[in-house]
């Protein structure tokens, strides 16, 4: 028998010993194997083997112990849970036998949690789902979860889009204020507020977009005046009808930018605006703030000013009719219309000749759409055309926000701009060892945009066994959201800032709102980090659901090609393995190096970007021949194995 006294001293030192541990803060990061990591507070991060990552979630904050196993190797023990972020989530249903699980649909986390029988009538396997955490597993290592709603199941048409929207809460119902403001809107205030503006109304202004585009937010006009060139954009004006801080300015800070995803559209303000009222309707009397630019012969913009306007667009028009005319391929433009786009035409090529000349073009690549059949899915894939209209809607685009970007500048205007400051500081060393090795040259400052410019311009297109600009796309920062002008490295053009979208980005918004302060003698609030954070975030999660909507079409599609061979191109590499991207249809699979037999043995240059062992070499841009074996929809992956390496 055991001896009580034993017992208690056992329990005793067990006490004692843990007290002396020395016990650390630390958050919980997953990934996408049932092991984790516990990153402390200073940055540093430990172990935590999957036994200790079944007692916890992703983003929890926990006290953790230093141990070492039998092979001396630190790891972290779960001592402590301080709090835990993920109460709700959405998941797929999936079974196990008779028994349901939920599987979270939370980054860096791949557990399944317990849905026990009393859950079983709400839902059935594949069902997508709104879930609670209703056991934390910190006690026992396993987790508990009940079903809040229902959002659909698998086979039902059209859940791949409903269920992208309910996850990022986009298209989310009107607060009872929100709606009282969108009542409050109509022509009658539009007129109103045209009576003091410019009229621009004589102006033969056209639109110029897809055909199917219904919130039109830019319209264009261009003259010559004498030796130079003056173009007018009007871009919509929502900062007309929508008060900072009201009702329709939070709802429009819920989501910062609206999200285009193939067959679905998730707005930023409500369509009552953004297809109407708002948008720069053919033969309707509209509220504009219309950028006048003027454009030497040469295409520099050599002035710039800002209106307050009413304007009335004189046609929708499509890329695929303006392209048409262009190009003396079809002759659908109404012929009054012709000479004003003529005109725009005139001053999109100056503008285009002076970006070559003194900015920077990046190349255009293959853009690829989804043809989406009634059940929500791909029904094929095609290449997008890009005529002459779209070239002619880029540069007076792109023209204005440079444009933008220098007014705001230059009279201390407080706003937003975006900028992108050339490579990042730790690749320099690796870029300047690159040109002098591929290219036989001593760099330049390279961080100076007047020397970054003229060596992108210089760059051989094939004359190198690399892909260099590829290679140095790769090396650049990203772009910042900031309040300070600064340069654009991937644009060349000293300052930059978006000023054409205010119904379709917040960012847009608040420098409209910036500029018509001043015209009207007042000074607009300095954006706050907060509110430049949230825009971040907005743009980060719209880009994060179109993506992932975006594979799970495409990993359906590709599940009836498995054993097909394609031809592609060596698109990202890692130390595992790399991307190609199919010529065909521009869908993305990855290569697995892990399980080759000599896998061991590849290494990744990170300067070069290169993959390569004695045997065999993948660098990107490089032509391969590739066969699909496998398709997995849930985890959005498509895995292919290489059947040819072209020369």
């Amino acid at each position: 028998m055991f001896d009580n006294n034993a017992l208690s001293q056992l329990g005793q030192l067990k006490a004692s010993l843990k007290a002396n541990k020395e016990v650390l803060t630390a958050t919980v990061k997953g990934t996408q194997q049932r092991f984790g990591f516990a990153v402390l507070d200073d940055g540093s991060e430990q172990f935590l083997p999957p036994e200790e990552m079944d007692k916890v979630f992703p983003g929890d904050r926990i006290e953790i112990s230093i141990c070492q196993d039998k092979q001396g190797k630190e790891y972290a023990e779960v001592e402590k849970l301080i709090e835990s972020t993920l109460s709700q989530f959405y998941a797929r249903v999936t079974s196990r036998g008779k028994t349901l699980f939920v599987s979270p649909d939370v980054d860096r986390m791949s557990r399944l949690i317990y849905l026990p029988p009393a859950e079983h009538k709400k839902i059935k396997d594949g069902c997508f789902v709104l879930a609670k955490v209703d056991r934390h597993p910190i006690k026992t290592g396993k987790a508990q979860a009940c079903i809040i709603a229902v959002v659909g199941h698998q086979d039902d048409d059209g859940i791949e889009a409903k269920y992208t929207l309910a996850k990022n809460q986009f298209n989310q119902p009107l607060s009872d204020a929100a709606s009282a403001e969108v009542a409050a809107i109509d022509q009658s205030l539009i007129d109103t507020l045209a009576a003091t503006r410019t009229d621009l109304r004589q102006l033969d202004f056209v639109t110029i977009d897809a055909a199917s585009t219904e919130d039109m937010d830019d319209a264009l006009y261009a003259e010559q005046d004498g030796d130079n060139w003056r173009l007018r954009v009007a871009i919509a004006d929502p900062a007309a009808l929508i008060a900072k801080g009201s009702a329709l300015d939070k709802l429009a800070q819920q989501t910062m930018v609206s999200s285009y995803l193939p067959g679905a559209l998730a707005p930023m303000l409500p369509p009552a605006l953004t297809n109407n009222f708002c948008s720069l309707r053919p033969l309707q009397d509209r509220l504009a703030l219309v950028a006048s630019l003027t454009i030497d012969n040469d295409g520099q913009i050599i002035d710039q000013h800002f209106e307050e306007a009413v304007i009335q667009s004189s046609a929708k028009l499509s890329y695929k009719d303006v392209g048409g005319y262009i190009d003396q391929q079809t002759d659908t433009v109404e012929p009054e219309l012709k000479p004003a786009i003529d005109r725009l035409q005139q001053v999109a090529q100056r503008l285009n000749k002076h970006r070559k000349s003194q900015h920077l073009i990046m190349d255009e690549r293959d853009e690829f759409r989804f043809n989406l059949a009634d059940n929500g899915k791909i029904d094929s894939v095609y290449l997008a055309e890009r005529t002459a209209a779209h070239r002619i809607v880029e540069e007076c685009m792109l023209a204005t926000n440079q444009a933008t970007a220098r007014f705001l500048s230059s009279n201390d205007i407080p706003a937003l701009f975006i900028n992108h400051l050339g490579f990042k500081p730790e690749k320099i060393e690796d870029i300047n060892k690159l040109v002098e090795e591929e290219l036989g040259q001593q760099p330049a400052d390279l961080a100076q945009l007047e020397n970054y410019k003229p060596f992108i311009r210089s760059l051989p297109t094939a004359d190198t066994s690399l892909a260099l600009k590829s290679i140095f796309n790769r090396s650049l920062q990203r772009s910042e959201i900031t309040t300070s002008a600064a340069p654009h490295f991937g644009l060349g053009f000293d300052s930059y800032t978006t000023f054409t979208s205010p119904i379709r980005k917040y960012t847009d918004l608040v420098n409209h709102r910036a500029i018509k302060a001043f015209l009207n003698g007042k000074t607009a609030d300095t954006p706050t980090p907060e509110l430049i954070e949230a825009i971040k975030q907005g743009l980060s999660k719209s880009r994060q659901a179109s993506n992932d909507f975006e594979r799970w079409l495409s990993c359906q599609y590709m599940e009836q090609f498995k054993g097909k061979i394609f031809s592609g191109t060596v698109s990202h590499t890692t130390s595992v393995g790399f991307n190609v991207k199919l010529d065909d249809n521009g869908m993305v699979g990855f290569v697995s190096t892990r399980s080759k037999e000599k896998a061991k043995r590849m290494s990744l240059d990170q300067s070069r970007w290169t993959l390569s062992n004695k045997e065999v070499s993948y660098q990107l841009e490089q032509p391969v021949s590739v066969i699909v074996t496998d398709v997995d929809v849930p985890k959005r992956m498509v895995s292919f194995e290489v059947v040819n390496t072209a020369s």
